[in-house]
C-alpha cells in the first residue's frame, strides 16, 4: 500500500519559527500534506480494487453458464470494475492539479513580486502546468510520468472503456457484444478500410480530401476481466517506488 505522511507538518517548528514564516509556506505545508494523502487515498484504492477484481476473474473461470455469470458480474462486479478502470485517470488528474497548486506556490516563495495568476480551480490542466515547468528536463520528465498513468495504451487495452461509459456505448466484459453499427467517415488520399467494398458496390475511389461516411456492421467482442486485470496491474507497477508492497507481475 501506498504510505502516509510524505510530507508530514512539523509538529514542533521551535521558539520564534512559526512567527517568522510566511502565509505562503504555511499554504504550501497544508496543501502538499492534504495532496499526498489524497493521492495516497486513490492509489489505495486502485490496488485494493485490482486485488478484487482478480478474485471474481479466478471465479469466473470456472462459470460457465452465462446466466448466473450475468448475475455476478451486475450484483458484484461491475460496481469495482467501473470505479477501478477511472481511477488511473482520476490519479492522473489530481497529480496534475496538485503539481500545479504546489508549483505556483513555491514561486510565490521564491520571489514576493510574483503575481498570483494562478487559474480557478475547475481551469487547472496539464496546460498550465506546462507552463509551470518550463523548458526543463526535470519537468519534462514530471510530465512523462504523470501522463503515463491514464496513457493511450491503456486506454487502447481496456477498449477505451472509462471513455465510452461516459459519452458512448460501453464495452462489453465478460459478456456483451456492443457496437453493433459503427459510423465511419473516410476521407480520399489516405488509408481506405473500405476500399475494396466500395469497388464491390461499383463506387468511385475518393478523390484526395474528399470524405465518404460508411455504416458497417459487425460488434465488438467484450473483454475478459482478466484483461481488465492485466491492464490494472501495469499501473501499478508505475506506484512501485510509493508502495509497500512490489508484487505486482
Amino acid at each position: 500500500m501506498a504510505a502516509y505522511g510524505w510530507r508530514p507538518l512539523e509538529q514542533d517548528p521551535g521558539p520564534g519559527l512559526t512567527r517568522t514564516l510566511n502565509v505562503s509556506a504555511l499554504h504550501f505545508a497544508a496543501m502538499s500534506s492534504e495532496f499526498s494523502q489524497e493521492i495516497a487515498n486513490h492509489i489505495n484504492a486502485l490496488v485494493k480494487t485490482t486485488y478484487r477484481l482478480q478474485a471474481w476473474s479466478e471465479l469466473l473461470d470456472g462459470v460457465n453458464d452465462d446466466g448466473e455469470k450475468f448475475d455476478i458480474m451486475i450484483d458484484f462486479v461491475n460496481a469495482p470494475l467501473h470505479y477501478g478502470l477511472g481511477l488511473p485517470y482520476a490519479i492522473e488528474q489530481k497529480f496534475i492539479f496538485s503539481f500545479n497548486h504546489l508549483s505556483h506556490k513555491m514561486r510565490l516563495l521564491l520571489s514576493t513580486s510574483q503575481a498570483d495568476d494562478l487559474p480557478e480551480d475547475r481551469r487547472i490542466d496539464e496546460k498550465t502546468l506546462k507552463r509551470f515547468m518550463g523548458d526543463s528536463d526535470v519537468g519534462d520528465r514530471l510530465l512523462d510520468a504523470i501522463t503515463a498513468i491514464s496513457s493511450e495504451d491503456f486506454s487502447l487495452g481496456t477498449m477505451n472503456f472509462r471513455n465510452s461509459f461516459n459519452h458512448r456505448i460501453t464495452p462489453g466484459v465478460e459478456l456483451g457484444i456492443t457496437n453493433l453499427v459503427t459510423r465511419n467517415v473516410i476521407t480520399g488520399g489516405t488509408s481506405d478500410p473500405f476500399k475494396e467494398e466500395m469497388k464491390l458496390l461499383d463506387k468511385a475511389p475518393l478523390k484526395p480530401g474528399e470524405k465518404r461516411v460508411v455504416y458497417g456492421f459487425g460488434g465488438q467482442s467484450p473483454m475478459t476481466l482478466a484483461e481488465v486485470v492485466s491492464a490494472l496491474k501495469g499501473k501499478l507497477k508505475l506506484f512501485i517506488p510509493v508502495l509497500n508492497a512490489t508484487r505486482y507481475s
